[in-house]
């Protein structure tokens, strides 16, 4: 790799900082790598909440087929294998591979194809192919300059989509609940994750009792308590109209446990400078220390196992694990 393409790394790694979005990321990184590789087909494709649809989020040059939203799903075809595998491929003609799944909509041959994955560790968040209609176009220095690519990219994207999905309402300061999945995937990896559970019990009982009016500021209060209370970076998502969950990253449970104590010391605190709310209001903690690859749905169920006991005791209660 010469000079020129030495800089020209440099410039595009530069170009990335102050990107907005995701989609502005993406932008320039399929404009930038066409350019680089001397191609006009660029496609990069992301894996969705799921991990196992990739769906196309940016393309330099025409697409080669008719339904350019296609889905490819993890392990399908030469894009496919790259995001299960974790390694690239470099083939002087597309249609010649085994791996290739051909479509009824492909419009004309690939030609030379080229992809490498986007990953963070060993956890794929899309590939990035290259598509050059000349056969053999692509080198082993091509390949080279697309993986380095790919190496510096993939931390700025992952921070771009969480950022976005992170982005708490202006109006309550809060991250809203079809926002976890997302921010539970982004956090999927070696480090130790926590989370916090927070209830509002009888919430419902309440409203009706004083009103809705009462209810409300009530919620807001707590809210904003436990947002004062925990650390900076953490994200407290609203869960239901009297829940919500603190995602507390790089915390193992016996942090989270000092965590939950300090933020129940808190709420109880400023509701206690209101003490007619504060008579009135019961709340229930509970923590667990997120398991590698655990679904929303089974970290849920040990939440709720822990809260029913929290409810009763009293106390902080640590989810036990299944």
């Amino acid at each position: 790799m010469g000079k020129v393409e030495v800089e020209a790394l440099l410039a595009l790694s530069e170009a990335l900082l102050p990107c907005p979005d995701v989609e502005a990321m993406l932008a320039v990184l399929v404009d930038e790598i066409a350019r680089l590789l001397a191609v006009e087909h660029v496609s990069i494709r992301l894996l969705d909440v799921s991990g196992v649809i990739l769906a196309t989020q940016a393309r330099a040059g025409d697409p080669f087929h008719n339904n350019v939203g296609f889905e490819f799903v993890m392990g399908e075809g030469l894009v496919g294998w790259v995001a299960k595998h974790l390694q690239p491929i470099r083939v002087a003609r597309a249609e010649e591979d085994p791996r290739f799944s051909p479509r009824p909509d492909q419009q004309r041959a690939l030609g030379a194809y080229l992809a490498v994955p986007l990953r963070e560790g060993d956890r794929c968040l899309g590939v990035i192919s290259a598509v050059s209609e000349v056969e053999g176009h692509f080198t082993e220095v091509h390949e080279q300059t697309l993986a380095l690519i790919a190496g510096f990219a993939a931390p700025h994207l992952r921070f771009a989509r969480l950022r976005r999905t992170a982005t708490p309402d202006p109006t309550t300061f809060l991250v809203p609940a079809e926002r976890l999945d997302p921010l539970l995937l982004s956090a999927d990896g070696p480090s130790a994750m926590a989370v916090l559970r927070v209830d509002l019990d009888e919430l419902e009982k309440l409203r009706a009792q004083k009103g809705v009016g009462f209810a409300d500021l009530l919620r807001k209060s707590v809210a904003a308590s436990i947002s004062n209370a925990v650390r900076g970076d953490d994200v407290v998502v609203q869960l239901e109209a009297g829940a919500f969950l603190v995602l507390l990253r790089d915390v193992a449970l016996p942090t989270a446990m000092r965590i939950a104590e300090r933020t129940r010391r808190l709420v109880l605190a400023d509701l206690e400078r209101h003490r007619s709310t504060a008579n009135a209001v019961a709340l229930s903690f509970v923590v667990a220390e997120r398991k590698p690859g655990e679904s929303r749905d089974a970290l849920f169920g040990r939440l709720s196992v822990a809260l029913a006991a929290a409810r009763k005791t009293g106390r902080i209660e640590a989810a036990r694990s299944a």
